[in-house]
Parts: structure tokens; sequence; C-alpha cells
């Protein structure tokens, strides 16, 4: 899908909410409705007894006299209580019986400003002037003059202050890319390039945001969902979330994919303060939030799930002989790293050949025939989808048969097993923290269930026996709970805040009994893995293991 379909699918590019030609120094406001000179504009108001209250103050009888003029809400909590939802206050919403008269006008500080100063300057030399004129037969007529006109320029200064305070309320506290109405949050994929089959991320995480806006929002806010393809290219992707950040002005960064990718970007989100959340890559790097608080991952990661797997090797196999191919980058490294960790003391005995590939080699033929001629009888496929499936269909195609280990990035049986032929890809093992889909023992649980449906009504060019459509919507739901959580307190400080204070978060596509929690000192949301074989149809969960 391109970058212009993606904007137009979530409504992209269009105003939601009227706040076309919005400066910095304006804002939108339900209040008080009155000219910025020093001729005021009179209140008036649906509700005869509030009129009839106005015209008895003593010292506004200017402000009753005349026609037009509006008064808003002044009494914010009763507005809430006669409206019941503090999303209502926008223009149109309110019955026409309401005493509360609601017009959506705009406050500029800087035009306000100058009227006032200007006016304080002639009042005042005025009513000294006047006072000094008048004979003092006029004197006390003077006096009565110069309190009026004191007690008008007060009014409008209390009015001022009590509107810049009801803006703080009404708008709550907002960062970047958020109003009222609109959330703006960005991401990169890899919709080209080596690896775009894992772009399925982006596209069912747009669809759930299309879903989410359909039925109110956030809060009742949209989601402006605006995902770039980067081609799987650091400097692809830095240009794309400069371009997010300082020119979409996006409230965070959400669910970008790629260890390199994203280690690209890191630094530059972070020293802007920017949310860099639940990316989608497995390096054990992003768990560091004493260099960088602003960069959290998603997926349980590499090096502990390579560890988890050699520990199930070293009790299955006591004498394997393990080779790995890995990628050539953090992504690849970290296997190697946790299968060393895994094996411990036997590392050396046991960890018998390595090789590695770039991302971008066109094949990784010679480094599978080269792995063979170790004698290994285990291998570890340490790589993205596209290379995974060439090692395993290499494997098979040299009658080469080891016990086969694949990254739970690289398990997809509709981009990678079956390409390889799903018969040839029996007995191939990984790890997991989530359900796999098109496995009968979901067919009745209501969060499968439920990413069906939007599947069929949201998504229906997608396929359902990928695994990747059923995290992007997982992944999407988790960081819509995040925003929903932050309320009106939308600044990047708070929804960093959030974020690192989740507890016993459920998704809906981990597997029972797997939750996600994270502190401010521990940036790795999911913490509990399973193994699983495939049995040449699809993934089966094996018992958990004794790891002592």
């Amino acid at each position: 899908m391109s970058e212009q379909a993606m904007r137009t699918a979530n409504g992209f590019g269009t105003n939601q909410g009227g706040s076309e030609g919005r400066t910095g120094a304006q804002w939108p406001i339900c209040a008080v409705a009155w000219s910025a000179t020093t001729e005021l504009t009179p209140l008036r108001s649906r509700d005869p007894a509030f009129n009839a209250w106005i015209g008895s103050l003593p010292f506004l009888p200017a402000l009753c006299s005349g026609s037009g003029g509006q008064v808003g809400r002044s009494d914010r909590p009763a507005w809430r209580a006669h409206h019941g939802h503090p999303r209502a206050e926008r223009a149109g919403e309110c019955d026409p019986a309401c005493p509360f008269e609601i017009r959506a006008a705009s406050w500029d500080a800087s035009r306000w400003a100058a009227p006032l100063v200007t006016a304080l300057a002639n009042i005042v030399p005025g009513c000294v002037r006047e006072i000094k004129d008048r004979r003092k037969d006029q004197m006390m007529a003077s006096w009565r003059w110069a309190i009026h006109q004191f007690e008008i320029l007060l009014l409008a200064i209390a009015l001022l202050w009590v509107d810049g305070t009801s803006i703080a309320q009404a708008q709550g506290n907002y960062g970047p890319g958020v109003s009222d109405v609109e959330i703006k949050i960005g991401q990169t994929m890899p919709y080209s390039g080596p690896v775009s089959a894992l772009s399925v991320f982006g596209k069912s995480e747009a669809a759930y945001f299309k879903m989410i806006n359909e039925r109110g929002g956030i809060n009742g806010r949209r989601i402006t969902f605006i995902s770039l393809d980067d081609n799987y290219s650091p400097a692809k992707t830095m240009e794309q979330t400069r371009r997010l950040v300082e020119q979409d002005n996006v409230l965070a960064i959400m669910g970008s994919l790629g260890t390199a990718t994203n280690a690209a970007i890191q630094k530059y989100l972070n020293s802007n303060h920017v949310p860099h959340l639940f990316i989608q890559t497995v390096a054990s790097r992003w768990n560091d939030p004493d260099h960088f608080p602003w960069t959290m991952s998603l997926i349980y990661p590499a090096r502990s799930e390579a560890a988890f797997a050699a520990r199930y090797i070293m009790q299955a196999n006591p004498y394997a002989h393990i080779a790995v191919l890995y990628q050539n980058d953090d992504f690849g490294r970290d296997y190697v790293a946790g299968l060393v960790e895994g094996l411990g003391p036997q590392a050396r005995s046991r960890l018998v050949a390595k090789a590695s590939y770039e991302v971008t080699d066109p094949t990784i033929d010679s480094q599978i025939v080269l792995l063979r001629s170790s004698g290994a009888d285990t291998i570890f496929i340490a790589a993205t989808p596209r290379s995974t499936a060439q090692a395993l269909r290499k494997v098979s195609e040299i009658d080469w048969h080891p016990t086969r280990f694949v990254s739970q990035a690289s398990s997809s049986v509709t981009d990678v097993l079956a390409a390889v032929g799903l018969e040839k890809s029996e007995g191939v093992m990984t790890t997991t923290s989530f359900k796999s889909v098109g496995d009968p023992q979901w067919s009745n649980d209501p969060d499968y269930l439920a990413w069906l449906d939007f599947m069929r009504a949201y998504y229906p060019g997608g396929d359902i026996n990928d695994k990747f459509a059923f995290l992007g919507y997982s992944n999407a739901a988790l960081f819509a709970e995040v925003l929903r959580r932050c309320g009106d307190d939308l600044t990047r400080e708070n929804l960093l805040a959030v974020a690192t204070h989740l507890q016993g978060v459920h998704l809906p596509a981990l597997l029972p009994g797997i939750t996600l929690s994270t502190s401010p000192t521990d940036y790795i949301p999911i913490k509990q893995i399973r193994l699983q074989r495939f049995d040449g149809h699809r993934w089966v969960l094996l018992p958990d293991f004794d790891e002592k």
C-alpha cells in the first residue's frame, strides 16, 4: 500500500474539527465572546435569568445593552454536569434549548494584549486629566466616570485570566500532534525492499486505527496514523523519521520495524525527547533506560530467546553439535551471544560453526554448504524471513537433516514455511509468546474471533494465515490502550510515563498466562516464552520443560 493510500484509508490530509489556520498563539475556546477593542460586545445568553443577573450588576451596564455577543460556559463543572461528556462542547453538539450558548471561537493572545495595554494607557491618564480639569462641583461625577472605566478594564482583565485558565482545563495538557480532536502518531515500515513481507505489521496497524476512528476514536480524538516506507534502509529511516517529527509533528513514533533501522534513529529521537515505543525488533540494546529512556521494544529479546533454545537443545541432546547462520548486525549477533550464554561452559565444544550474511546478499547457499561441512546436527537460523526461507530450502536441497531452529521473527507459515514447502518444513522449531494463527485450539477464543472479524471488515486484503497481521493488530491495540490511559494529559512525557508503568496488561495475541509489564528500569515488556514445533500444517506448542 502506498503512503498516499495509507493516508487516504485513515482520513489523512483532511481537516478534522475545524482547526485550519491555527497558529501557536491561538487556542479553540468556548467562552465569553467579546470584542478585542475598548468597545466591549454586549453579553447575551439563551437563558433570560442569566441575562437578568448580568444586567443587575452595577458595574456592567455598558455590557448589557446593544445586540450581538454570546455567553459561553462560565462554570466548567456545571457545564460538564449538564452535558455529560467533555467532548460535547464542540459546536453543534448542544441541544437548542440548552441555557449555555456554545460557540467555537478563537482566542489570539497577540490580538488581545495590545488593545488592553492601549486601553490602560488611555484610561489612566484620561481619568487624571478629567479630575484635574473639572470644577469642584463636577468632581463627584468625574470620580464616578473614572471608577466606571476602571471597572470595565478590570472586568476585561479578569475575564481574560478566567478564559486562560479554562483553555488549559478544556484542552487538557497537550504535546505536539495533539488537539481536542486528533492525535498524530508516526511510524516507518519496509513497504519495499528485502523484508517487505514484514510490512503486514504496518498495514494491519493502519487498519486497526481506522476501526478505532470509526468507533469514535480514543477519548473522543481521532488517530492520524502516518506510516512511511523506509525500504529497510537506515538512511531512509532517518529521513522519514525526521519528516514525521519535524514536518508532520507527530506525538510519538510507534512500532517501527528493524534493528539497524531503529538504531539509526534512536539517538535522534532520544535527544529530542520523542517517544520511540513498542518497536518491532528483538535486539537487547533497547532495554537501556539509563541511556535511551525514550526507546522501548516490544518483542521478547533475541538474546534471551536464543539462550532459552540452547538450554532446550542441551536437555534434549546433551551431545548436540550446533551451527548458526546469522545476519551480520545487532539482530544476528544477539542470537549468537544468546546461544553462547545458554550453552554455558559447553559453548566452545557444542557451537561448532558460525556463518554470517549481509541483508542485501541475494543468496545464502554458500553459507549453508559451509555449515553442513562442520558436521553439525543442529542448525539455528538467526535471519530475516526471506533469508530464513532460502536457508531452509537449501538445507532440504542438499539432503541435510539437522534439527532446525528459526527465530520467532521468521516463523510465519505463509511467508517462510509455505515458500519452502509445508511438508519439507515439518519438524522446524521456534519460540513464541503469541497464539499461532490457524491453530484450532483458538477457534473459540474471544480475542482470536474478534481479530478474524476485524480482518473481514477492515483488512479484507490481508491473509488470516499470516501471523504478522495478528501481531500488528495486537500491537496497535497496546498503543491505543496506552493513549487511553493518558486521558487528557497527552504530552510526550506522560505518554512515556504510562508506557513505563504497565502491569499485567493483556494483549489479544498473547498466549494465555502471558502478560505485559514494564517499569522505569525494565524496558522488556514480554518476559515469558514457549517452544513450538511445526507439524506440516501448523505450529504446535510443546510442553514446558524444566530448565534446571
